[in-house]
């Protein structure tokens, strides 16, 4: 894999990840199976519950960030022109006060 590609490729996990933790409210790296959904319907991705059920961390019953990740690259996320262009709209502006609030742990 070339330098060029390595860098998109680092650029698209980073603002994949962006957009996870903005639904991370309580910053535990896991997101609910409805936060999951919300984020891909506010990114236009059309998934099913079942998808994002099989994402579910059994121990946790939430999606763990690298799960998120590794789904969100093989969706329209995941791509360069996607990404590129939600962002340059002011995108990844996921509606936080839609995601369930949870209290921080300090």
């Amino acid at each position: 894999m070339g330098i060029a590609r390595r860098r998109r490729e680092q650029e698209r996990k980073k603002n994949i990840e962006e957009i996870f933790n903005k639904a991370d409210a309580s910053g535990n790296g896991r997101i609910t199976l409805r936060d999951f959904l919300r984020i891909m319907k506010e990114s236009d991705i059309n998934v099913t519950e079942e998808e994002g059920r099989k994402l579910i961390d059994r121990e946790s019953g939430e999606i763990k960030l690298p799960e998120f990740i590794k789904f969100a690259l093989g969706t329209d996320l995941g791509k360069v022109e996607f990404v590129d262009r939600v962002f340059s709209k002011g995108g990844a502006e996921v509606d936080e006060s839609k995601f369930a609030k949870k209290d921080k742990k300090v």
